[in-house]
């Protein structure tokens, strides 16, 4: 992987190649970042925006686009301590279309933390949403719930302990 930063690290460019056993089957990354900021409401927020280009193919000599990525975020800690973070993403393939597009929203007050994430994937037609409670109450222990629901009628609920020794 080879990274660059332009224009006081504002602009970022990033190449990774990935492949299998004697160079077959080879994966190249390609992705351009705008790191920034603005201000909303009197409180800063740092902002990313990002577009990903991915080729594969049978050997470097045959690469084609299999997909593309549109990304951005916004983060910020609030004038009463909490931090907030919002990210999206989408995702396509320019012969087959759209994939997915996820958008995902935190909220951390310590000890707590709360989120929330809705994704759609296109090929199967299907909306999945989740949301999240965790408590920290020491540095190594932490606890969450997590309760997922589909489009499809799934739904999940999980509870998790994390105990660090």
């Amino acid at each position: 992987e080879l990274k660059a930063k332009f224009f006081n690290d504002h602009l970022i460019t990033k190449v990774r190649a990935e492949w299998g056993p004697r160079f077959s089957d080879p994966k190249l990354t390609t992705r351009l970042e705008h790191q920034g900021g603005v201000t909303l409401g009197g409180t800063p927020f740092s902002t990313t925006a990002g577009i990903g280009v991915i080729t594969q193919g049978s050997t470097f000599k045959h690469l084609e686009v299999s997909g593309l990525e549109l990304s951005g975020s916004l983060q910020g800690t609030l004038q009463g301590g909490g931090m907030l973070a919002l990210t999206g993403a989408a995702v396509g393939d320019p012969g087959k279309g759209l994939e997915h597009i996820t958008l995902s929203g935190a909220y951390v007050e310590e000890p707590w933390t709360a989120g929330a994430t809705v994704s759609y994937f296109a090929r199967e037609e299907r909306t999945v949403g989740q949301l999240s409670v965790g408590y920290r109450p020491q540095k190594n222990i932490d606890w969450a719930l997590i309760g997922t629901m589909d489009s499809k009628g799934e739904k999940y609920v999980g509870v998790g302990l994390r105990i660090g020794f």
